[in-house]
């Protein structure tokens, strides 16, 4: 912890009893009761809405054998409730809002911990959330491995006139790698990615739909594709100062969950049904209480990777979310070229790092030319990194589960080998199910 980035001239009375910290927004104080009940905390929990931050507190009660629930009394601004050693708490929208919420915790975490860098660092932090995606579709679960402003630098506000104050807007590699394993162990596949969060939800987000617009088509969508080739894989409006304050006292556990709620490369406008958003909203949830669990209740060790402590690499997923990689593969029927047989059709693929891969049919008027949508995503995979394919998902414009060509299953057998999976109209099944016998790198051997 960094304790000479700490405001101890403020901080320091409040513990030897000089002056009572007033937690305004939240209506508690150092001297109410309730809060001494708080001391065991080992978890703060943030989301936007404080109907959000009810749902959770109750579930991670019943996940406790029902363990009793503290309601904060005050709840004009942010929702707070205090249930097995984790506090939820909203932040509302916006930086502005959630660094309200952020800095009164902060103090009274110090507050909980009596000041001690070691009890506080025990202390994890987690926003839960919803996004746009970058080149992700609905229903995607991104977890934050840098915080940036619209710029693509890290957090900083205005010192009156005379300079900025900078922050540092990275997330913690190893948590991030402990919410990815969590989250695949319970089959649902999660995304590492830079995260973007602007101060305004309409003209810092190059969007063409608000009452006041400065932006052409043209200039949203090089924006985006920056974003994208930056390794943005999603935009919200609290990430940037969340990690900026937290590595400010050099807290060494926070992780910002993000479920995507559309991809921002293709519409601007949230256009899912009420039960497609309710299953959104749950996949990024699940992969909260996964971590929690794990990481609380177990207290069992995570599986880590190697080398640079930058690289989020975990193994694949034992049981994708098939769910999300068919409306990965949904979204990608938008890229196919397909005039001539008027049957598009699309690709998702997970890699065992994490990465979403996609593809789509492209024709010929040469049929022989033509590029099954297998291919495109192969492609890509390339393109992004290459690794390994650990399960994939092809489907028709209605949904339903296509089997590759046997030039496909070729391919799909050298990118993601015998054990990758694939779904098909008979369910799961290995390539080495799908391609017995086959011709392999090995057999080039003389």
């Amino acid at each position: 912890m960094k304790t000479e980035n700490m405001n101890r001239t403020w901080l320091d009375r409040i513990l030897d009893g000089s002056l009572t910290d007033y937690y305004y927004h939240f209506g508690i104080s150092s001297n109410d009761e309730l809060l001494q009940k708080l001391r065991p905390v080992r978890a703060i929990v943030l989301a936007g809405s404080g109907k959000r931050i009810r749902q959770l507190a109750r579930h991670w009660s019943a996940l406790n054998h029902g363990a009793e629930i503290l309601d904060f009394p005050k709840e004009e601004r942010f929702v707070t409730s205090y249930t097995a050693g984790i506090l939820f708490a909203s932040h509302g929208m916006g930086m502005p809002s959630a660094s309200i919420a952020l800095q009164e915790l902060m103090r009274m975490l110090y507050f909980l911990k009596k000041g001690d860098p070691e009890a506080m660092d025990k202390v994890s932090w987690v926003r839960v959330g919803t996004s746009g995606g970058v080149g992700l579709p609905g229903g995607s679960v991104v977890v934050s491995t840098e915080g940036l402003m619209s710029d693509l630098k890290p957090y900083r506000l205005l010192r009156g006139g005379d300079g900025e104050y900078w922050f540092d807007g990275t997330f913690p590699a190893s948590t991030c790698r402990e919410i990815i394993s969590a989250g695949t162990e319970n089959g649902v596949a999660v995304v590492p990615g830079k995260t973007v969060a602007g101060n305004d939800f309409f003209l810092e987000q190059f969007r063409l739909d608000g009452a006041i617009c400065f932006e052409t088509p043209e200039a949203r969508a090089a924006w985006l594709q920056r974003l994208y080739d930056r390794g943005v894989r999603n935009i919200e409006m609290e990430g940037a100062m969340l990690a900026g304050y937290l590595n400010h006292w050099g807290f060494s556990s926070f992780a910002m969950i993000c479920s995507t709620l559309l991809d921002r490369l293709q519409d601007d406008q949230v256009r899912s049904t009420p039960e497609e958003l309710q299953v959104f909203n749950e996949k990024a949830e699940t992969v909260l209480f996964n971590y929690l669990q794990s990481s609380l209740l177990e207290q069992r060790p995570f599986p880590t990777v190697s080398g640079d402590d930058k690289d989020i690499l975990i193994p694949g997923p034992a049981s994708p979310d098939w769910e999300w990689l068919r409306i990965s593969a949904l979204a990608a029927l938008d890229s196919s070229y397909s005039p001539y047989s008027q049957f598009p059709v699309g690709a998702a693929g997970i890699t065992l790092d994490g990465r979403l891969v996609q593809g789509a049919n492209v024709e010929n008027a040469s049929y022989g030319l033509t590029l099954c949508a297998e291919c495109s995503m192969i492609s890509n995979l390339c393109a992004t990194g290459g690794g390994r394919l650990a399960a994939v998902y092809c489907v028709n414009r209605q949904g339903k589960a296509l089997v590759p060509c046997g030039r496909c299953r070729q391919l799909l057998l050298e990118h993601g080998g015998p054990d990758m999976l694939l779904m098909t109209p008979q369910g799961v099944r290995t390539m080495a199910d799908m391609l017995p016998q086959p011709f392999t790198p090995g057999d080039m051997d003389v």
